[in-house]
Parts: C-alpha cells; sequence; structure tokens
C-alpha cells in the first residue's frame, strides 16, 4: 500500500466543459469533477522569453492513489488553490492499479 503520509495536497481535478459567449465563440470554463489528496513536487524551474513577455515554466510530478471509478487524462488539469497544472502525461506505476502519477506544466 502506498504511503499515505506523502498525499498531503488536497488536489481538484477539472474538465473543460466550453461555453458559447456572446459572439458564439467556444471559451473555457473548467468544472470540478475530482478532489484528491496528491503528493505534488516539482520537478525544474526555467525562464522562457514568448511573446515578448517573459513566462515562467515550473514542471511537477503529481502522485495520487489509484481511483478506479475516476480515469485521470490530459484532458484535465489540476488545480491547487489558486494554481493550475496542466497534465501531460498520466503513468499507472507499475501497471498495479495503486498509484498514478501525472506530469504536468505550470504557467504563470
Amino acid at each position: 500500500m502506498a504511503n499515505a503520509g506523502k498525499y498531503k495536497h488536497r488536489v481538484t481535478f477539472e474538465r473543460d466543459v466550453g461555453v458559447a459567449d456572446a459572439s458564439g465563440q467556444q471559451v473555457e470554463q473548467w468544472q470540478p469533477v475530482a478532489e484528491l489528496w496528491s503528493e505534488v513536487k516539482p520537478l525544474s524551474g526555467r525562464q522562457l522569453i514568448a511573446a515578448q513577455q517573459l513566462v515562467s515554466e515550473v514542471t511537477h510530478r503529481i502522485t495520487t492513489r489509484f481511483t478506479p471509478n475516476f480515469s485521470l487524462s490530459p484532458r484535465l488539469r489540476a488545480t491547487l488553490g489558486t494554481r493550475h497544472l496542466h497534465i501531460h502525461h498520466v503513468i499507472n506505476i507499475d501497471e498495479n492499479d495503486r498509484e498514478m502519477e501525472m506530469l504536468c506544466t505550470e504557467i504563470t
């Protein structure tokens, strides 16, 4: 069994349900679909210059217990307080349905 003490962050997983604005264009609207105790670890940080703006990019690893009735996927995002982490990869650690690992990026 996974170490329960390492799951000290309450992470909300959200799905983009998209809504139409006044002009009929689809805009993002994120809706919570699950809240799980997780371990969130920053992996690296770097500064990027994009479109003449300085943007910070931080890469994180989120680990949580396997939940059979909830499917984690890159279509979701993880929210930790006011921070949003975009999920790129989801891994079933050792393929034993005990822990899931997500590789994520936070853009501020």
